[in-house]
């Protein structure tokens, strides 16, 4: 099986080494040397939190800094492998997707028609069989499911955040 790119992959700045400071630690540096050195780490850390689009001003920005990235190098830190649909972001994002689309899609028409129409014309649904997507929406829909409870944490969890930021 190939292995998954990346969702975030870094560029830049934090593509490149930073170059060797002589081998020693930056304490060990002379003071211009250490200079340099500190210069281009707070380049480095400035880019982090652009890439993670973490705002700079943000009282707890390096708690956040450090949990996203937690989150996305430690295993520990991943959500867990349970047999079945992986429940990956792209996944979630699907699942948002087609949740909308059949749930307020405007007219007349029923669920099974609504599906169909999304096999037939959304890019990110297109060659899909509807009854499959038909189902997998009544599985979103249905509050006891795994799929709808994932789905109401992350959307509760997506509000939390927002209210947050307010």
């Amino acid at each position: 099986m190939a292995k998954r790119k990346p969702e975030k992959t870094y560029k830049g700045v934090l593509a490149t080494p930073s170059p060797m400071m002589s081998g020693q630690s930056p304490e060990e540096l002379p003071p211009e040397e250490r200079l340099e050195h500190d210069k281009i780490l707070a380049r480095k850390m400035d880019a982090l939190l652009d890439h993670w689009q973490i705002d700079f001003s943000h009282p707890e920005k390096w708690k956040l800094l450090a949990f996203l990235l937690a989150w996305r190098h430690v295993p520990g830190f991943a959500i867990s492998n349970k047999p079945g649909r992986k429940a990956d972001r792209e996944n979630l994002k699907e699942d948002l997707i087609l949740f909308r689309e059949i749930e307020f899609r405007r007219g007349a028409m029923s669920r099974s028609r609504k599906a169909e129409q999304l096999a037939n014309n959304h890019p990110l649904f297109k060659g899909g069989t509807p009854g499959t997507l038909r189902d997998r929406y009544y599985r979103l829909k249905d509050e006891q499911s795994a799929e709808g409870k994932r789905m109401r944490a992350i959307i509760a969890e997506a509000l939390a955040w927002k209210e947050s930021k307010k």
